[in-house]
């Protein structure tokens, strides 16, 4: 197995340029172009002809246009965000603009040899993980996510009659205004679980800043994955034209991890992600042995379309190709059976995982009915493989009836473990464990509960 040295992440122009300015050596960059593109310039010029217009086809309408380079794949001041001083600042764009400035000559080498240095398979690493979080629909998908995860606990946090009177008449030492009789608390519990349900109260997040931070962080270790564990293969279209989109990115797994996963990067060992770098070459990435080698693969006219209904289906809107020709012979496929490929990603399904009760199967039994596995087995603190009953938001219900559902069978299950009855006040509150979604394991074959 070949190997990599990790350390070319600190040594790539990007990482070297970013420790200057943390020493204070050079200040932030922050450009004043009002204009940011979630699909690089650069990328798109790479579609583009020799006038930098590429044809835009419209997935609404399928009607296909020019458009020039500069103007596609990009909104007013979208990685605009207030700072912590409450200014509007564009660092967020410039510091994608370095990553694109590093890694746009290693994707030339790529397409040109067929091979990486650590350094240029560093820098592509980080600019297709940037790709994959910086655009539009990545943002809107991790805002609804946030936005479930936030609102579910705040539903878990009132599920607890017991403990919302005692946070009531805690809060109420310091403001009068709070005091109430339990039976005045239930009714305004009550009402806050019905803004919650009816989407009266929301949690939002104002200007998506917030929410683009952690996509950064979320790409920083899909960065580090691309790096060390995946497979790449270069393939090679001569007789057919690659596209791209307005996502940048396609992936396909024949084989999710559970019956509502999404095809992701690391979804399944049979996941397989495409980025396509320009009308010639599409950089496609699995998991396999992952030794991190780069393969080229002369392909077909038959799996440059399949590859080309994959970025169709995962498309926002839009598709961008060198010329009409291209961008309607994908639309023209999707009349025919190849149509099967265009298949557009999956929303993302949050779990809530419950501790086990031996003595209760209810949601196991619910779960093997609808053909799903009984548990599922997540690492917990002391990394050992254990088995969970869950909820699958979306599937199971919404943020809040999850929330208030699995508050409620934990608190069920240990009244009865405790020797509680039901209404009986208990000591403390009830709390679900958090488990990290990346440590559930795959689904097992289904024995019986």
């Amino acid at each position: 197995m070949l190997v990599v040295d990790p350390e070319a992440f600190n040594e790539t122009p990007y990482a070297q340029t970013l420790m200057q300015i943390e020493l204070g050596l050079k200040p932030w960059p922050e450009p004043d172009a009002k204009r940011h593109h979630f699909i690089p310039r650069f990328l798109l010029n790479r579609f583009a002809k020799a006038d930098e217009r590429l044809v835009q086809l419209d997935k609404t309408s399928s009607k296909p246009q020019s458009i020039l380079a500069n103007k596609a794949a990009s909104r007013q001041r979208f990685y605009t965000f207030a700072d912590d001083e409450g200014n509007r600042s564009s660092v967020l764009e410039g510091i994608f603009g370095m990553a694109e400035d590093d890694a746009a000559p290693a994707l030339l080498r790529l397409e040109e040899n067929g091979k990486l240095s650590d350094h240029d398979r560093a820098s592509i690493s980080l600019f297709l993980a940037y790709l994959w979080c910086r655009t539009p629909s990545a943002r809107k998908q991790a805002e609804r996510i946030g936005e479930e995860i936030r609102t579910g606990m705040l539903a878990t946090q009132l599920a607890d009659r017991h403990d919302f009177i005692a946070k009531l008449e805690k809060a109420a030492e310091t403001d009068a205004d709070l005091r109430m009789t339990p039976d005045e608390a239930e009714i305004l519990r009550q009402r806050m679980i019905g803004q919650l349900k009816d989407g009266t109260v929301k949690s939002v997040d104002p200007d998506g800043g917030p929410t683009t931070e952690l996509l950064i962080e979320v790409a920083h270790e899909m960065a580090m994955e691309l790096f060390l564990g995946m497979e790449w293969t270069l393939l090679r279209s001569p007789s057919r034209k690659f596209v791209s989109s307005d996502r940048g990115v396609a992936c396909h797994d024949p084989t999710p991890a559970h019956p509502w996963s999404g095809a992701t990067l690391l979804s399944s060992p049979s996941s397989e992600t495409f980025f396509p770098i320009s009308s010639e070459c599409c950089l496609a990435v699995t998991r396999g042995h992952g030794d991190p080698i780069v393969r080229v693969s002369q392909v077909s006219a038959a799996k440059a379309l399949e590859v080309n209904l994959r970025i169709y289906g995962w498309a926002d809107r839009y598709i961008y190709g060198q010329d009409q020709e291209v961008v309607v012979a994908v639309r023209r496929a999707l009349k025919t059976s190849k149509r099967r490929f265009a298949v557009p990603p999956s929303p993302a399904r949050m779990t809530t995982l419950i501790e086990r009760d031996p003595d209760d199967d209810r949601l196991a039994q619910v779960h093997v009915q609808r053909g799903w596995p009984p548990y599922l087995t997540a690492v917990d603190d002391d990394g050992v493989p254990r088995d969970y009953d869950y909820l699958v938001l979306g599937e199971d219900g919404t943020a809040v009836e999850i929330g208030v559902t699995s508050e409620q069978l934990v608190e069920e299950r240990m009244r009865r473990a405790d020797g509680f009855a039901p209404g009986e006040k208990m000591p403390g509150s009830v709390n679900i464990k958090a488990i990290s979604p990346r440590t559930v394991l795959p689904s097992r074959p289904q024995g019986g509960t």
